[in-house]
């Protein structure tokens, strides 16, 4: 229904927009089963981060102090792991520290000789000076989850010469490179006002277990400073198991440009949007859902973070179920980030929760989750096909409706979920007039005036009177605006009023 709201935005979500939500990159999931159902992670948007242009900087590279004053999403930072032949990118994010403002380089790749290395540069803005411990930095796995580690181990500074012996004890390797930390006390470094430090690191696998799996690392400096590194393979970006539909045909969906499908994405697939599982089951209850853009590209994705929607396929036509698109500026998802959402689906009505973009009401079927987001000039909407398991979606009134005559040829409803006024009232009679539309049972759930109306029609029912505020009657009418809609074989002419 165009006028029509979907779910509100959960807390995380708006939170995201804000700066507050993490960074995160891309999991080989890609490459799971077209059922498997392991976590991804939450959507990285953070906020971006000036440095005044006015203070002086000394010790470091000025080209990567210049970098420190562009939005975050172009502070992204890559490299290649050879031979493993991976890509990794390097995410910063908002420091801690009031007035410290962090960003990175890699110096140099990844090698069978020797490992990669990145520069983690800090830049004092504020007034007083600021001391950082330097030491190792572990990173976990948090996309797609598991146990595997990584390691930002301390290096020699640029221009030293060399590595020290020790070094060499806890750095070897195996195909790719491993260490552990040395165990000694970090060193601290003190950076002034108007000043900037480059602290120099290698990147390592732990010393067991998996050696850097696909999937994005989650690190955390000492000093408070969270980013992450996103981990794909050079030369297959794309999901490394096939959608269930594919080789399935579907028609285009009602959408301003072109769509990219999940099942349609092979090794080569660079952008793609990958759910958790293809097939839900809501038989026996609701069930959560995580989809995830992943950006293995070396494109900034540009695009509403906050803009997705859920679609039916009924009898050859795609019909709006859920879209949401609240208000936003333009959002980035730079090389390696993931933009995830977690949906829980229910049969029943939808329940709100901090976590989860809740969505109720919805029959079994086939359904097409978009994205809202692309490479700039080219494809901007990313989609991928569901089957839901569940009954036929019957319709019934909103438990908040006062009804007088239910069982009469004319019933009389009030519907006002904010305890105002009611100044709109919207008539609804059965109609032999050719409809302006077709509705579904999802979409008639999800539009109040349709679902308080439609929903009360019986056998011996005439005409519907709905009174309800002006906010509500507005999704789907204007005042004095007519409208049939033809739903479940009948067609039904609405007509709005307003006191």
């Amino acid at each position: 229904m165009e006028r029509r709201p979907g779910p509100r935005a959960t807390r995380r979500e708006v939170l995201g927009v804000l700066g507050a939500a993490a960074l995160a990159g891309c999991s080989e999931s890609g490459a799971g089963s077209a059922d498997d159902d392991r976590t991804l992670t939450a959507v990285p948007l953070p906020e971006s981060t000036s440095t005044p242009r006015d203070r002086q900087v000394v010790g470091v590279d000025p080209r990567t102090v210049r970098e420190l004053e562009a939005p975050w999403y172009e502070r992204t930072a890559t490299t290649t792991l050879s031979p493993a032949g991976l890509t990794v990118a390097f995410h910063p994010r908002p420091t801690a520290v009031p007035g410290l403002v962090g960003g990175g380089q890699f110096r140099r790749p990844g090698t069978g000789s020797v490992p990669a290395r990145l520069d983690l540069v800090v830049q004092n803005t504020g007034d007083g000076a600021v001391t950082l411990a330097r030491d190792a930095v572990a990173g976990r796995l948090v996309t797609p989850g598991g146990e595997a580690r990584a390691f930002l181990l301390p290096a020699v500074p640029l221009g030293d010469g060399g590595d020290p012996d020790d070094e060499r004890d806890r750095l070897w390797f195996d195909g790719c490179w491993r260490g552990r930390p040395s165990g000694r006390t970090a060193s601290e470094v003190t950076v002034e006002p108007g000043d900037a430090e480059s602290l120099a690191y290698r990147l390592v696998s732990a010393a067991e277990g998996p050696c850097l799996p696909v999937g994005t690392y989650e690190f955390e400096a000492p000093f408070g400073w969270t980013f992450t590194l996103g981990v794909w393979r050079t030369d297959a970006p794309g999901p490394a198991e096939r959608s269930r539909f594919a080789g399935t045909d579907v028609p285009d969906l009602p959408v301003d440009g072109q769509t990219a499908w999940f099942h349609r994405a092979d090794r080569t697939t660079e952008v793609y949007l990958r759910p958790s599982t293809e097939r839900v089951d809501l038989t026996d209850g609701p069930a959560i859902l995580r989809v995830a853009l992943f950006n293995h590209s070396t494109d900034v994705l540009v695009g509403n973070p906050l803009d997705y929607e859920l679609l039916k396929l009924h009898e050859g036509s795609w019909y709006h179920v859920v879209p949401f698109r609240l208000p936003n500026p333009e959002g980035y998802l730079p090389p390696g980030a993931t933009l995830e959402k977690r949906f829980e689906l229910r049969h029943g009505p939808p329940i709100d929760r901090d976590d989860t973009i809740p969505v109720g009401h919805l029959g079994g079927g086939r359904y097409a989750l978009r994205f809202g987001m692309g490479r700039p000039g080219a494809v901007r909407q990313h989609s991928a096909l569901l089957h839901l398991d569940a009954p036929r979606l019957e319709l019934y009134p909103s438990p908040e409706l006062r009804v007088d005559g239910r069982d009469s040829s004319d019933p009389l409803a009030w519907l006002d979920p904010d305890g105002g006024l009611f100044d709109a009232i919207v008539t609804a009679t059965r109609t032999e007039r050719p409809a302006d539309r077709t509705v579904i049972a999802e979409q008639v759930m999800h539009e109040p005036v349709l679902r308080n109306t439609l929903s009360l029609f019986e056998d011996r029912t005439e005409t519907v009177e709905l009174h309800t505020r002006d906010r509500v009657a507005d999704r789907l009418l204007r005042p004095h605006e007519t409208l049939r809609v033809s739903c479940c074989g009948t067609t039904y002419e609405l007509v709005r009023r307003d006191d």
